[in-house]
């Protein structure tokens, strides 16, 4: 900046012209390459933005699913309850079979 001010003051326009436009460049090259991280920020804020409306859409769904989580687990324990009285039934009447077989044995011998 100091040189171009020199060449300014020496009437030297073609060498500060010349400068001058050194300059400009310089800039413009720092401004396209601003613009580029500019235009690559906002591309990864869309993206981030988007992933999180997408968790937001799945956290909006995290109750329904949480009732369903409920909801099975008692249909899985009404579901055991009712295999243990099975089994509970299953084993009286192996007990009466097994009763009546001994009965039936004493009254064949």
């Amino acid at each position: 900046l100091s040189k171009a001010y020199e060449l300014f003051l020496a009437g030297k326009d073609d060498q500060y012209v010349k400068l001058e436009e050194q300059f400009v460049a310089s800039f413009e090259n720092k401004n396209v390459l601003i613009r580029d991280q500019i235009e690559a920020f906002e591309q990864r804020n869309n993206s981030l933005t988007q992933e999180i409306e997408a968790v937001k859409g799945r956290s909006a769904y995290l109750p329904e699913l949480e009732a369903k989580k409920k909801e099975f687990h008692a249909e899985y324990q009404k579901f055991k309850y009712l295999l243990d009285e099975l089994k509970k039934h299953r084993d009286q009447l192996k007990s009466k079979v097994d009763a009546r077989s001994a009965e039936l044995d004493k009254l064949r011998a």
